[in-house]
């Protein structure tokens, strides 16, 4: 066999593995490399409360959830998330964002008043906050 006709043919072999691969693989590349760069949006990313009126006793608990998101409102998953609270105490000082960019703190009071929470992904606040009664 001729040498050209060899290296052309190793050219055309090497040419169209490295053709499925971008075929086969696409949509996981995109996706891990999307992942790694995604930045959360203060602005689309949410605070959610629920109950918002408690006995301040210690025992009655608000479930705190926070939805990190994008500019363009899809999930920002695996960010660290923190909390502050005016009032109360929350179970836990940071919480890792699951694959949807959800996390999820309690919070209880034995005094009696108006908890003004807020959150932080990374450091930076989220724009909206939440008050929770304790009565």
């Amino acid at each position: 066999m001729d040498k050209t006709l060899l290296g052309i043919s190793m050219l055309f072999f090497l040419a169209f593995v490295v053709f499925m691969t971008f075929m086969v693989f696409n949509d996981q590349l995109t996706t891990a490399a999307r992942a790694s760069n995604q930045s959360f949006s203060p602005q689309r990313s949410l605070v959610f409360g629920w109950p918002l009126n408690l006995k301040a006793d210690g025992k009655e608990r608000a479930e705190i959830t926070v939805f990190i998101r994008d500019n363009e409102g899809d999930a920002v998953p695996n960010r660290i998330v923190s909390a502050q609270t005016t009032l109360g105490t929350l179970d836990k000082d940071t919480v890792q964002a699951d694959a949807n960019g959800k996390a999820v703190f309690t919070l209880t009071s034995t005094t009696p008043g108006l908890a003004e929470l807020e959150a932080f992904v990374d450091n930076t606040p989220i724009t909206t906050r939440i008050s929770i009664q304790f009565q």
